[in-house]
Parts: C-alpha cells; structure tokens; sequence
C-alpha cells in the first residue's frame, strides 16, 4: 500500500502530491470497506483512486489501484474484468520497476486463472512469482496458489508437496495465518483421497492456530473441513456440530460466502441422512445469503446441490429447472466447470427417465467443457459413457469412435487404469460384432494396464469377459483365437502370470475340442510359468487339470503324480477344500489302477478331513470306501478283483 505519510526529507507536498496523497487514502478507504464485506463501495473508492492516479500520471498508484479492482472483480467471479484489471496492473508494475508489485498482480492473476480452470496459466503465475519475487511473503503464498491448482486439478501428490512446503515458508517467517490455511488445504487433499485420520489432525491443527491468533474466520474454515471429514465418515452428530460451530465462528456479517458455505454444507449433511426437507430449506438459506454476497458461482454450486436434491426423491422437473438455472449462471460467467458439471448433472436426470436423446446431447456438452478446461481425465470418462450409451443402442460405429477417443486421452496422459476401463468395453463391442481377434486384443491390453498399477481384483475382468462372452455366444473357436492372440501379446508383455492364466483357459478349450495334445501344451506352458513365479496354488490348479486330461488319455500314473503334487502344493499353503478334492481324485486314480491299499490310505485322509471341517464326504469319497469296505469283507473278490473303471 502507498504510504499516508510524507516521506522524511521529502518536499513540502504541493497540489499534484495533495492528489497524490488522496489516491493514497482512497485506497486504504477502499481496503477497508473490503474487510467490511461492503465490495461495491470498496471499488468505488479503488476506482476513484486510479483516476486520481490518471491525472496525476502516477502509475505506481494506478497499479495498485487496478490490483485491488481485479481483486473485488475475482470475488464477484467477474473473471474476465479481473483478468485484464490484473494484467494492466502487472504491466505498469513492470515499467515502474516496482518490488512487490509485479509478484502481487501476478499471484492475483494466477487465482483468476485457477478459478477460470486455466490450470496452465495458473502455474506458470505462481511459478513466475516464486522465481521473481525476493519478498518471502509473497513466495509463500505463490506456493499456496500452486497447491490450490494442483489440487484442483486432483493432481493429490503434487498438491500435498506444495502445501506442506507453504506450510514450511509461513512457518519459517512467522506467519501462523499463512501456515494455518496451508494445514487447510492439506486437510482437503487428505479428503479427497478418503485419508480421513489425516484429515482430521491437520484440521484440527489449522483450527488450533487460527483459534489462537483470533482469526475467526480462518477458524469456522477449519471446522468445515472437519465436518465434512466426519460427514465422509457418516459420523453425522460429529459433523452437524462442527458445521453449526463453524457458522457461529463468523464474526456477524463479516463475510457473507463463508457463512453461507457453513450453510450449504449443513444443507449436504441433511441429505446424506435423507432429511430432504431440511437439506431443502438450507440450500435456500445459502443461495440467498450467497445472492446478498454477490458471488454468483456459489450460488450455482448450490442450484446443483439442489438439483441433485430433487432427483434423489425423482422430482425430475424441479431438478431439471434447478441445473437449467446453474448452467444459466455458468453460461453467463463463461465458466466451463460449471457448464460442465451442470450437464453431467443433466445427463443423470435423463438416464433416470431414459430421455436417451437428451442424455447424449448432454454428455457431448460436458465433454466439450471438460475438454476447455483440460479435465482431460474426466472428458474421458465422459466419451467412455458415451460409447456405452451408443452400443446399447446398437450404434456400433459411433460407439467405437468415442471409445477410441477415450482411450487415446487417457493413453496420453497415463491414466492406465481409465485406460483399461475403456479396452474392456471397447472389447465387449468387438466380440458383440465377433470380431474375437479384436476383442482379445483390447482384453489382453487392458489386463496389462491393470496389472501396471496393481490393480489385479480388475485385471481378471478383462480376461474372464473375453471368455465369459465367447461362451455365452457358443463359439469355442472364435474364444480359442481370441486366447491365441492373447498369449502371442502377453508373452512379449512381460506379464507372466496374466500369460499363465490364459495359456490355462486355452487348454480347458482345446479339451473341450478334444485336442488332447495341443492341450497338454498349454497346459504344461502355464504350469512351468506358475512354478517359476513360485505360484504354488495357482501351479496346483493347472496340475488339476492336466491329471483330468491323463486320465481322459487313460494315462493313469502321469494323473497320478499330477495329482499327488497339486495334493501337497494345496496342503503347504492349507488351502483343505482344494486338498480334499485332490485326495478324492487321487483315491480314483489309485483305484483304476487296482492299487486299492493306496486307494484305501488315501481315502482314510480324505475320511478324516471331511470329518474334521464337519462336513458330508464327496460322493467320490463315498464310492471308493463303499467299494473298499465290499472288497475287503471279500478278500478272494480283492485278488480278483479289477481296476475301477474311469
């Protein structure tokens, strides 16, 4: 700020430095009027100031005037005014060769750009701030800026880093406020990524500090936090206090926004619990209060909270004129985010009342708006539902466009697992056309994708989909191609295991084709796999297979080995149902060779086991101890007696 005062040693202060001194004290005027909440006076008093500035031909003054304009336009969400209030301002700071007023009016610019989505523009301000700026303050706050965007970006480790070295730069310097709200914004990333203990302590820190310095304010912010921490965790009695505690926080009618968040968030509390009619009055409580602070984006995000509202109790035109009224304000902001979250909300009214139209029409929207503001992750997501909404229609063409095009956004910017999401479906309309070889290349990739980012509850989906769907339309050769192309892609992936699983269901296709050796191959391929990876149950399960397949060929010892080792590898990892079974077909083998003494050892364990787990004997159990106990109430029918038959 210019200083009130005359400097010592200066001039006695003449006409043009009396001008001079007011442009001065209308900017404190105009500051203080901004604490107050009063914005319109506040840039009445800034404006009056720049044209003191003018006709003074001082520009220093008019930079700081055209700083705190485009601070009060940012808080009207007013971007675009803010924008090029800023950028002037940066711009004759630039000339002066001010200190700090080029780093303020670009830290100033950066939040626009944050706001507006401009996520790139965003970094480089704050960037741009830390490497030119000497004054540690502002360095500080840049860092703050830049965990904010981060964050907005869902960019979780980059955000964490930058708050926690905000957190580091404020302390450094004394500045409790600066650390208190960088605590805060680590308590949102924790919360974004359900790390509710974390959350909880960083929140209660923030809380702690600003309670202590008598920043009430910074405090109600920090109790939010942590009722939407409790809320997360539906401990509801927790989170309804701390929202109420953060509403009477505020100093009265200090800052209208921040009062009418506490509001809005209670009013999202009520609806977690399905108090609807509470939820209801609140959101109406807030819209007003945020329509008497003139900040219509607020306004918006709680006409969108409504309208979910409205559509959980499927009152669809309410909920529709509710999102109509939040793209209304986007539209008019030319902000993106909203327009993009008020189609999403669209296209959710009209799913649920299957206007397949209209939920087209809307997903394009938000993808384009997505796309503006390089959510490219969510424009994704979006084209990935609009390929499901066109194959349920049938429209296959159009339906693989916009899967290719969500897989080529998420292959660029790694999102391996939204990746492998779009390749299975992707997959699922290739074999809907029999296009198997297709299929079982978008499966093979997707498994890959998953298993890169250990996702391998999922990575089994791709392949089991592949084979789920070749049996559901009967057609093993297509399933046997498709499992060939497979193997050819995950022999050269790298993935073993996943190799090993498919080589293992091609055999179980080749048996029901009745290609024996082709599918003892396979077989024996998985199981060398399985045993060098010491994948013990699963080599097991394999060995299984291959003693059923001997014993189709009437190979009767090499079953016999298969089974007796697949017996010991489930009994070293105590998986007793699987070892259970193993003994019952190993009892059979023993029989159809006629070694009925090893039958009889083998079918006392297996007695035992049933008995011991307090469970009823296989019905293979009970035919070889039947036949056992018949042949040893005999012993000439023992001698003579044959091999059970297979």
């Amino acid at each position: 700020m210019i200083p009130a005062s005359t400097p010592s040693g200066a001039e006695p202060l003449g006409a043009g430095a009396q001008k001079t001194r007011s442009a001065a004290l209308l900017l404190e005027q105009g500051q203080i009027y901004e604490l107050q909440g009063d914005k319109e006076k506040a840039l009445y008093h800034y404006q009056a100031a720049m044209d003191v500035a003018i006709r003074t031909k001082n520009e220093e003054a008019r930079g700081h005037a055209l700083r705190h304009i485009g601070h009060v336009y940012r808080i009207q969400s007013k971007h675009n005014e803010a924008e090029q209030a800023l950028m002037e301002a940066q711009n004759i700071y630039s000339r002066a060769d001010s200190d700090r007023g080029p780093a303020s009016a670009l830290g100033g610019l950066g939040h626009v750009y944050r706001i507006q989505a401009k996520y790139h523009q965003a970094e480089k301000a704050f960037s741009e701030v830390l490497s030119c700026s000497g004054d540690q303050l502002q360095a500080a706050n840049a860092l703050l800026g830049l965990a904010q965007t981060y964050g907005s970006q869902l960019k979780h480790g980059e955000a964490d880093q930058a708050y926690m070295d905000a957190h580091e730069a404020h302390s450094r310097i004394g500045n409790d406020m600066g650390a208190a709200y960088a605590l805060g914004g680590l308590g949102e990333i924790y919360l974004a990524q359900s790390k509710h203990r974390e959350s909880e302590k960083v929140y209660l820190e923030s809380h702690e500090i600003h309670s202590r310095i008598g920043n009430r304010e910074g405090a109600a912010h920090s109790l939010r936090g942590l009722g939407h921490t409790y809320r997360a965790q539906s401990r509801f009695q927790e989170a309804e206090k701390a929202f109420n505690d953060a509403y009477k926080a505020h100093p009265s009618g200090s800052n209208l926004k921040d009062a009418a968040n506490q509001i809005r968030s209670l009013g999202m509390l009520y609806q977690d619990q399905g108090r609807h009619n509470e939820a209801e009055v609140s959101y109406r409580q807030a819209f007003a209060a945020y329509d008497r602070a003139d900040h219509p984006t607020s306004q918006a995000l709680t006409l969108l909270s409504l309208g979910e509202l409205y559509h959980a109790q499927a009152r669809y035109s309410d909920a529709e004129e509710a999102i109509a009224e939040a793209l209304a304000i986007g539209v008019s902001l030319d902000c993106d985010h909203l327009r993009a979250s008020a189609y999403f909300a669209l296209v959710r009214i009209s799913r649920s009342q299957s206007k397949h139209t209209e939920e087209i029409e809307s997903l394009i929207q938000a993808g384009e708006s997505f796309a503006r503001i390089g959510r490219h992750e969510d424009h994704a997501k979006i084209l990935g539902q609009l390929g499901a909404t066109h194959m349920a229609q049938g429209m296959y063409v159009e339906a693989e466009e916009y899967y290719r095009h969500a897989q080529a956004i998420s292959s660029s910017i790694e999102e391996a697992t939204g990746e492998a999401t779009v390749l299975v479906a992707l997959g699922v309309l290739y074999g809907h056309q029999g296009r198997h070889g297709e299929a079982a290349e978008c499966f093979a990739q997707a498994r890959i994708a998953r298993a890169a980012v250990a996702d391998e509850s999922d990575a089994v989906k791709a392949l089991d989909t592949l084979i789920g769907l070749s049996a559901s339309l009967r057609k093993p050769k297509d399933a046997k191609v498709a499992l060939m192309k497979a193997c050819e892609l995950l022999s050269q992936s790298g993935e073993h295991a996943l190799h090993a699983d498919t080589l293992k269901h091609l055999g179980d296709i080749h048996v029901e084709e009745g290609t024996y050796v082709e599918a003892e191959e396979s077989y024996r391929h998985a199981q060398a796999i399985f045993s060098s990876l010491e994948e013990a149950p699963r080599e097991a399960d394999v060995l299984d297979r291959l003693g059923i397949l001997y014993v189709r060929q009437g190979r009767h010892d090499e079953a016999e080995e298969c089974f007796a080792q697949a017996r010991v590898a489930y009994a070293m990892v105590a998986d007793e149902d699987r070892e259970a079974k193993a003994l019952d077909k190993l009892m059979g083998v023993y029989a159809m060779q006629g070694k009925f003494v090893d039958a009889k050892v083998a079918c006392m364990e297996a007695c035992e086991m049933y008995a011991q787990r307090g469970q009823p004997m296989s019905e293979l159990c009970a035919h070889i101890r039947e036949l056992l106990q018949r042949l040893e109430e005999s012993p000439l029918e023992m001698l003579s007696a044959r091999p059970l038959q297979s």
